[in-house]
């Protein structure tokens, strides 16, 4: 939907007919923030569920927000694992909470393995540091322990955090190297000019059955930037060392050695691809009609696949199509609910999906992947995007290690990649590429957005700026607001075949080649 290409190719040239969580980055639609009152003595922004507004923009980790064991308080934990060095559990809000009426930041703290270490900052909405980052040393209560929780309580005076507008909370790696999980809960701005600081309490260990199985990763491989080491005196002083914090539009910061983002193109065998962040998402899916008479207004075809709703539906045909874009597709297959007897009549509608049976559809038996999306670059049909796709796409030599299909007209390195994508619910789902767009006209070779390593915007300038179409299937699993609307936000990265983890998205692969 909303331009998903249809265009069409003639031999090796493309001829222009006409039109993808939990971490997330950049400014995000995630509902109204909180304004605390005078009288408000607590603001929690974690306590068995993340605060409305409050989304996960965490990196190098992956992060359950629903675990029942263990649990300082309440029902429910946060399950944290640190997959890189530097990684960070990270909650955001895009208007933030003001700070006026507290004193402090606490939180809940249990490590799984001693040695575990890690700092606090504190964020504006903007993704700005609202002051140093305070390592968890004895003037706050000492690292976490295993197998016990510690409370904290941190003086917002330290964390630059006073009167302001407090738009993220970090907690942070500071051991260098991945670490098995630990687990954070109550999460809060807190009264009182006294912070209660770090005590301890015994937990069980976490059964193995005891956390639901959806996780949320995001790693937007950023520079690190500076934390600072806080000294045992009061008030605290500060000196830089280097640390992590992932934003779309960096801050100049103080780190003395920072590294360099990523580019698309290291080894995609070692997973080395970019973040997309805060990028609009819409919704589309196969046999959706949404302008029969544009040239990229239907679903029936796509970029790739001139009968795509017939094979995705495992050959349901009506009859041909006469809509603009997909003159002579058969019609009648439908990711949704199809209604109508005849050619004439037919129409596909989306529908709402649910956990409960994989997101899958309930009036259709899926013969390719439900779970799949569409990028603004056409790599078969866009003649720009054709020219240039064996230099930009980061996986074509992998692929194609002699490049012989480079000049292949019936060939995409594109279709049936997968996608790793972070939704406003901060779910990690996946997905395969099985269409182009959003875009329109000649637009559909956006190759700074999709393939480039500065989290640059979607060019397309339609349907919200849009950088991604997503199919009902990842709609439902990412935690939209919306079945077919252009205001949920998503973080994206590109993810090898091999490193695609198991979930409902495997339970029908799509590993169809072009069809013209």
């Amino acid at each position: 939907m909303r331009g998903g290409s249809v265009l069409r190719n003639v031999g090796a040239t493309a001829v222009v007919a006409a039109a993808v969580g939990a971490a997330l980055f950049g400014a995000r639609a995630g509902g109204s923030g909180v304004t605390a009152s005078a009288s408000t003595t607590s603001f929690m922004a974690y306590g068995d569920a993340l605060a409305p507004g409050w989304v996960n923009w965490s990196w190098d980790s992956s992060v359950n927000y629903g675990v029942s064991a263990p649990v300082y308080s309440g029902t429910k934990a946060i399950s944290w694992t640190v997959k890189a060095a530097w990684g960070g559990l990270y909650l955001h809000s895009d208007t933030g909470v003001s700070s006026s009426p507290f004193a402090n930041l606490s939180f809940a703290l249990e490590a799984t393995q001693a040695g575990q270490a890690v700092s606090v900052v504190l964020e504006d909405v903007h993704d700005n540091p609202l002051g140093p980052v305070v390592k968890l040393n004895s003037t706050y209560g000492g690292q976490p322990i295993a197998g016990s929780w510690k409370l904290y309580s941190i003086p917002l005076s330290a964390l630059g955090g006073v009167n302001k507008t407090v738009g993220g909370i970090i907690i942070q790696d500071e051991s260098g190297k991945a670490e098995p999980p630990m687990y954070v809960d109550q999460i809060a701005l807190t009264a009182g000019s006294t912070p209660l600081l770090a005590t301890a309490t015994a937990s069980a260990p976490p059964s193995a059955t005891s956390s639901p199985t959806t996780t949320a990763t995001a790693a937007p491989t950023k520079p690190p930037t500076a934390t600072a080491t806080a000294v045992a005196t009061q008030p605290p002083t500060v000196t830089a060392t280097p640390t992590h914090t992932p934003t779309p539009t960096p801050s100049p910061s103080p780190s003395p050695t920072p590294t360099p983002t990523p580019s698309p193109s290291p080894s995609p065998a070692s997973g080395g691809y970019p973040w997309h962040t805060n990028i609009v998402s819409t919704t589309f899916w196969v046999g959706e009609i949404f302008n029969a008479s544009l040239s990229d207004g239907s679903q029936v075809c796509s970029a790739y696949d001139s009968q795509w709703a017939m094979h995705w539906s495992g050959g349901i045909n009506m009859g041909p199509s006469p809509d603009t874009g997909c003159t002579g597709s058969p019609v009648g297959g439908c990711d949704g609910v199809p209604s109508g007897t005849t050619l004439a009549m037919f129409t596909c509608q989306t529908e709402a999906r649910s956990a409960t049976n994989g997101y899958f559809p309930t009036h259709a038996t899926p013969h390719e992947n439900p779970f799949y999306l569409d990028l603004p670059f056409d790599d078969l049909n866009d003649p720009t995007a054709f020219a240039e796709r064996c230099q930009v796409i980061p996986w074509a030599t992998q692929l194609d290690p002699t490049g012989a299909h480079c000049s292949d007209g019936n060939f995409s390195y594109m279709k049936n990649h997968w996608v790793e994508i972070v939704g406003p619910n901060g779910h990690t789902c996946y997905g395969q590429i099985e269409d182009a767009g959003p875009s329109h006209g000649s637009l559909y070779h956006d190759a700074t957005y999709v393939f480039g390593s500065t989290d640059a915007r979607p060019v397309q300038g339609q349907f919200n700026d849009a950088g991604l179409d997503v199919s009902p299937a990842l709609n439902g699993c990412l935690g939209y607001a919306e079945l077919d609307g252009d205001n949920d936000h998503v973080d994206w990265q590109f993810i090898d075949a091999q490193n695609v983890p198991a979930g409902p998205w495997k339970t029908v692969v799509t590993t169809s080649p072009v069809t013209q």
